[in-house]
């Protein structure tokens, strides 16, 4: 064997010596995690809390109120997370309750359902904090911003919150919407039963897609036994492009406050169990649009103004004891050229068999007939012509304002993105006056 074979074994062998030494046979064990040890003499009950700094129902509390001395000194509150910012409806902020009540947790950090999952337990350690009210809602937070609580800075969380063992959220409580609401319910999990979402809101996205303005929306949701609550929904939840179900069932979430008016947040979902028949029975509708709030656009309708000065609106006139949509091409002293859209919001039809809409209509004075159209490839957002559309035929109203119901068949059209739209149509020679109501779509 030669010097240089004999070499190479040798620093084979090395290798194979050392590499092998480096194994081990078994993993690391992951650390094991430990509460953290706080006396109970040093826990504070968060309705103590809350009425000790009278932040319930006190939506005039001029600042915040800095948690110091002898009374908070090695303080703490401890509770469950029942919200996170897992779907993004809520932003920033953490709700925990105990048996006594529920407070929220201003945050200025997200991801926060990693560390803080709902049903976590969770330590909060109160010297130093400032407690205060954010439109009326009880909320910790870390300083000041004006007269305003400041969230508490992303560096601290881990000083003033200490996680706890994971022991599930509490059973919700049942909210009686028709029972009247207080201020010692803020931020407390609640269950809503034999409810569902307002009539107007069927065949609705959750929130809004594109971002609105205000960056939610507000869904009325009502009880079979009466009473009715606003349903807030994030325009940046995950869900915001979920169609709303239309039946009746339950909905959980997190009771709140914004300037005097109490609003139910869900944190998904998964919170939201409505598939029973409606109040009325009826458990087949998808679409309606009856006009009665005086708005146009509620409910995710739209309008485009293709031509001329003159767009939909809605009217009572002509003795009417109910609101419909209206649009005429008349100046006061002639006709202007004329061409507006009044678009439906979209509706997934995937999951049903058939599906038909069911309108009311009405014109005088002669000019073009009003057209209705439907599209499956419409966004919602560009211009109409940007879309397919195919024309339908109706019964059509014989004229003098008398209102006549046109049922058609959209079975067709069976798609996940459907949208309806009537076009009105006018010259600078004449225009009709068209009226539209009770604009229903069911299976």
């Amino acid at each position: 064997m030669t010097m240089n074979r004999l070499n190479s074994l040798i620093i084979l062998f090395a290798a194979f010596f050392m590499l092998s030494s480096c194994i081990q046979d078994d993993f690391d064990t992951p650390p094991v995690y430990i509460p953290p040890s706080i006396d109970a003499s040093q826990v504070m009950n968060i309705g103590d809390l809350l009425t000790s700094n009278n932040l319930l129902g006190n939506c005039d509390l001029i600042s915040p109120i800095q948690l110091t001395g002898a009374t908070y000194e090695g303080k703490y509150i401890k509770g469950v997370v029942t919200s996170d910012d897992f779907a993004g409806n809520f932003y920033k902020t953490l709700v925990v309750q105990d048996a006594t009540g529920a407070i929220a947790l201003s945050l200025d950090a997200t991801n926060l359902n990693a560390q803080f999952p709902v049903g976590r337990e969770v330590y909060v350690k109160l010297e130093g904090l400032y407690a205060g009210v954010f439109a009326c809602q009880p909320t910790l937070g870390g300083g000041l911003d004006g007269s305003d609580i400041e969230r508490i800075a992303e560096p601290l969380i881990d000083q003033h919150i200490l996680k706890g063992d994971i022991v599930g959220e509490p059973s919700p409580e049942v909210l009686a919407l028709n029972g009247g609401l207080n201020p010692s319910m803020i931020n407390k999990l609640f269950i809503i039963e034999n409810c569902e979402f307002d009539p107007s809101f069927i065949g609705q996205t959750y929130a809004n897609i594109p971002v609105s303005p205000t960056y939610g929306k507000d869904v009325i949701t009502n009880g079979c036994n009466g009473g009715s609550v606003i349903v807030r929904m994030s325009d940046y939840a995950a869900f915001a492009g979920d169609t709303l179900p239309i039946g009746n069932g339950s909905i959980v979430g997190i009771l709140g406050i914004y300037n005097d008016e109490y609003q139910f947040t869900i944190r998904d979902t998964n919170d939201v169990d409505m598939k029973n028949p409606r109040c009325d029975g009826a458990d087949n509708l998808i679409l309606n649009k009856d006009f009665e709030d005086q708005e146009i656009s509620s409910g995710g309708w739209t309008t485009q103004v293709l031509e001329g000065p003159h767009d939909w609106s809605t009217s009572n006139q002509g003795g009417s004891n109910s609101y419909y949509a209206v649009l005429s091409n008349w100046n006061g002293q002639g006709n202007d050229a004329s061409e507006a859209w009044l678009i439906s919001p979209s509706m997934n039809l995937s999951g049903v068999q058939s599906a038909t809409l069911e309108f009311r209509n009405a014109y005088n004075y002669g000019g073009p007939t009003m057209q209705l159209y439907v599209s499956t490839d419409f966004d919602n957002q560009s211009a109409v012509g940007d879309a397919s559309w195919t024309e339908l035929s109706y019964t059509q109203s014989q004229g003098g304002f008398a209102f006549v119901t046109a049922t058609v068949d959209l079975s067709n059209f069976i798609s996940s993105n459907v949208h309806i739209a009537f076009r009105y149509t006018g010259s600078n020679q004449d225009g009709s006056t068209w009226e539209v109501d009770d604009i229903r779509v069911f299976e």
